[in-house]
């Protein structure tokens, strides 16, 4: 359930960034052409804007989609290993537009983006309180919900396989006789009875 939750998080802060900087677009003042001044933005054209809200919608889509998906896979994985290369491999996902930008934009025009000016947000206390109490109580939800529709019948159909395959009696061993091609089986005496359990039982239990 950890690794379902930290990619949660991720997810969640990604669809917060993306409101965010909707909101911040949305209070730069609309024109024909974009000016930019100082590295202040002081105005934006109609169809920057327009570019700007379709490509941030569409990321919100994909954070939609990755955030079921990836709940889906990290759900249904059973290693340890696996598991965590799993959740890294979903949270680089996101950054493959960064990556894109670092590695095949010209710097000339990094250096410029880089250095404009952030847009200032009113940001009061109470919506802050309740956008973390909105992301607390999605996080809760989803995580309750994955685990008793998809955790727990994973885990109750594992503990059916190890009942069958480590269940029943145990007090035997098999062997094959290469020569004669037959099978033959003894009978052992039960150890469980006289010995002391060990942390690999434990941890089968």
């Amino acid at each position: 359930a950890l690794p379902i939750l930290l990619w949660l998080l991720f997810m969640l802060n990604e669809l917060r960034s993306n409101f965010i900087s909707m909101e911040a677009v949305c209070q730069i003042r609309r024109c024909r052409e974009t000016v930019i001044k100082d590295n202040h933005i002081l105005s934006i054209s109609w169809l920057r804007f327009a570019a700007f809200c379709v490509l941030r919608v569409v990321r919100t889509v994909i954070c939609g989609v990755l955030s079921f998906a990836g709940v889906q896979w990290l759900a249904n994985t059973y290693s340890i290993h696996d598991l965590i290369l799993n959740a890294i491999a979903l949270g680089a996902v996101l950054d493959i537009d960064n990556i894109v930008f670092s590695a095949l934009m010209p710097v000339k025009i990094q250096i410029p983006i880089q250095d404009l000016e952030a847009v200032k947000l009113r940001y009061s206390k109470r919506r802050s309180t309740l956008e973390a109490l909105s992301q607390f109580a999605i996080a809760f939800a989803v995580i309750s919900t994955s685990f008793l529709l998809v955790v727990q019948p994973l885990q109750s159909d594992m503990q059916h396989v190890k009942d069958i395959f480590c269940g029943g009696r145990q007090e035997f061993v098999l062997a094959e006789n290469i020569n004669t091609q037959m099978f033959y089986s003894f009978e052992t005496n039960n150890m469980s009875a006289h010995s002391r359990p060990t942390a690999l039982m434990f941890a089968t239990e």
